[in-house]
């Protein structure tokens, strides 16, 4: 008898860990979902950034910067100081580019944040909506254990194709 997927195994592992295995009723039509299912909706797509991105961590944004500009882009430096690293090398300053539509601006949060991000030949960029998340125990540990369960021979990232 042929063993399931490894990839099908940990997606499990990683529904049952950021629901805490525990059953939850879908809102009737009209309704809007109750905190705790909001928050476990989020705690899934944190789990999915963390391992559909080969570096995260929870940082503290220093300052922007403009970088390029084109007629259909514009791209930001970001700097921030590294508080824990979840995924990746452990570094203490991390600076990566956000790019945005000619004329928006970056504006991080002050507060420190959950990032996950992508690399590649220029350094680290933010792959965009989904990719950052509030900063609180709830969050960093849900962080860890996702990170926990992702290989690290990993070489293919979701959210970064």
């Amino acid at each position: 008898m042929t063993s399931p997927p490894t990839r099908w195994l940990r997606s499990l592992s990683l529904l049952l860990l950021c629901l805490g295995c525990a059953h939850q009723q879908k809102p009737a039509a009209g309704e809007h979902p109750s905190s705790s299912e909001a928050e476990s909706s989020m705690l899934l797509l944190l789990a999915a950034a963390v391992q559909g991105s080969p570096y995260c961590a929870v940082v503290q944004h220093t300052r922007v910067e403009p970088w390029r500009a084109g007629p259909d882009e514009e791209t930001h430096l970001v700097h921030a100081r590294v508080l824990e690293t979840v995924r990746g090398p452990r570094v203490q300053e991390i600076v990566y580019t956000v790019t945005t539509e000619p004329g928006e601006t970056v504006t991080p949060s002050e507060e420190p944040v959950l990032v996950a991000l992508c690399r590649d030949a220029e350094g680290l960029y933010w792959p965009g909506v989904g990719s950052s998340f509030p900063s609180d125990s709830g969050t960093r540990e849900a962080a860890r254990r996702a990170s926990a369960i992702a290989p690290a021979d990993q070489t293919v990232f979701a959210n970064c194709e």
